[in-house]
């Protein structure tokens, strides 16, 4: 036996210690960040559209404008309370994630 001895080689796939680092991960996250702004953005254009269908049907239909505002506060009003929900339901899905 040498003191001197050859290096082993490097181990193989089937002999390695830790498996290879998932480099798909952050390409998934990326892709479900970019997934959910996009329902967020079509979510906020569905609830315009709404807004502004309703406000020429109801000033066409309706006999007066002042019949037409108080719908359009109320809407206005379920809109906002709609947005303060979802904002309310992402920051409490936040505080329950686990740190990484």
């Amino acid at each position: 036996m040498s003191v001197f001895t050859e290096p082993e080689p490097e181990p193989g796939p089937e002999r390695r210690l830790a498996p290879e680092p998932d480099r798909a991960a952050p390409r998934r996250s990326q892709s479900l960040a970019r997934r959910r702004l996009r329902r967020r953005r079509a979510a906020r254009r569905l609830d315009l559209a709404l807004g502004l269908l309703i406000a020429v049907v109801g000033i066409l239909i309706a006999p007066g404008y002042a019949m037409v505002a108080i719908i359009a506060v109320v809407v206005l009003i379920a809109a906002a309370l709609s947005l303060s929900y979802q904002r309310w339901r992402r920051r409490r899905a936040r505080q329950r994630r686990p740190a990484r």
